[in-house]
């Protein structure tokens, strides 16, 4: 009866343990935030695009900010030009994209642990395509006569 009660003792005692040392890293141990704000050259208005952040060989795509969405099924999320989002300290890769006619931007940073780190990101446009007379068409939107009536700058 009494290696029994050992036992168990023995087996509270190891289960306290993990659960202790795994605690940290429950709540956020060696993490930091991380804002970014994305912007056109010379004009500081944030500009709608989509991102992932990558540390290793895993992304991040789940920010904080309300405006974001995520997209597992491409692992990325698009934002309305600022998100921040939580993760490990260390070196991070930000991915910004904003369509075809944007060079996207690979830019790494290092998080710090306990600490924000701020990043501005510009994202330079090779190519106007509208500037090149083509307009921009996808006729696949459940909403059509809702935008065409708010929009006074459809292109």
């Amino acid at each position: 009866m009494q290696s029994n009660n050992i036992k168990w003792k023995l087996v509270i005692i190891i289960s306290l343990v993990i659960v202790l040392v795994g605690l940290p890293a429950t709540f956020g141990a060696d993490t930091g935030e991380l804002s970014v704000s994305v912007y056109e050259p010379n004009v500081r208005i944030p500009l709608p695009c989509r991102a992932w952040i990558s540390i290793g060989d895993k992304r991040f795509i789940n920010p904080a900010t309300k405006s974001c969405t995520p997209y597992a099924k491409d692992s990325s999320f698009s934002c309305d030009g600022h998100f921040s989002i939580r993760v490990p300290a260390g070196k991070a890769i930000i991915h910004i994209e904003r369509g075809k006619e944007y060079l996207p931007v690979d830019k790494e940073v290092i998080i710090v642990n306990n600490q924000t780190t701020k990043v501005d990101i510009t994202l330079k446009r090779w190519i106007s395509m509208y500037k090149e007379g083509w307009y921009s068409s996808d006729m696949h939107c459940h909403l059509v006569s809702i935008i065409l009536k708010s929009s006074n700058n459809l292109h």
